[in-house]
């Protein structure tokens, strides 16, 4: 599916494929009467740029309009459609890597900053964690369920799971804590049942440099809460 990729981003703005569209001759019914007035050309100028912002393009804005000034008065293209689809194939992977680039940059800083901070430790594997209450109870194992309250959240500060919020503990096999994400797993057999602790995953012991969501960028180091209120026995 060589296209996948542009094709979803084309659909989200709207312009850029209202001029593609027009340019390959789709609808040649197309009215060139303005249908929009000043004030809903504005609008939808300004809202098309803050969804792009959102995603970091920044477009040459002259080679922008004559693209667009091009399609609307039916002009032979500079380019074959084709090669227009593998030119923006090519440019949306290259900002992509450069984000990416960033969030590891951005990532290895934090992690620098925070390991010398009064009270993280750090375990050879590279977690870094903070011992808030200390427990008496039993450490669990990688076939024991935990019942656990947890807070995940970046390091902005913006948290996407909480079982706080959710105003009730979870009972949580660790194989499945291991499998997504292999740094707090690891955290979790330091801690002793009624222990309070709060973990620093570097991207490879957790998602690496993967783009998990909108929300989770790549090289993303997850900051995770935890109490061990107990170990599940059947």
């Amino acid at each position: 599916m060589k296209h996948n990729i542009i094709v979803l981003f084309l659909m989200i703005f709207l312009c850029t494929l209202l001029f593609i569209t027009c340019t390959a001759g789709f609808g040649s019914g197309f009215s060139k009467a303005t249908n929009f007035d000043k004030d809903a050309s504005y609008s939808l100028g300004f809202v098309t740029a803050s969804s792009w912002i959102e995603v970091g393009i920044v477009p040459d804005f002259n080679e922008l309009l004559r693209g667009m000034k091009d399609a609307y008065a039916e002009k032979t293209p500079r380019f074959q459609l084709e090669e227009m689809y593998i030119m923006l194939d090519e440019a949306f992977a290259n900002m992509q890597m450069e984000a990416a680039e960033a969030d590891r940059l951005k990532e290895i800083d934090f992690l620098a900053q925070n390991s010398i901070k009064e009270g993280i430790i750090i375990t050879d594997s590279g977690l870094q964690y903070e011992v808030l209450n200390e427990g008496r109870g039993a450490s669990p194992d990688f076939d024991d369920t935990v019942r656990i309250h947890y807070e995940m959240s970046l390091v902005d500060g913006v948290v996407f799971d909480s079982t706080y919020e959710r105003g009730e503990p979870e009972d949580v096999p660790m194989f499945s804590i291991m499998q997504f994400l292999s740094g707090w797993a690891e955290g979790m057999q330091l801690m002793n049942e009624g222990s309070s602790y709060r973990f620093f995953v570097p991207s490879d012991l957790g998602y690496g440099s993967r783009q998990m969501s909108p929300m989770i960028p790549a090289y993303s180091t997850i900051i995770i809460k935890v109490d061990l209120i107990s170990i599940v026995r059947n």
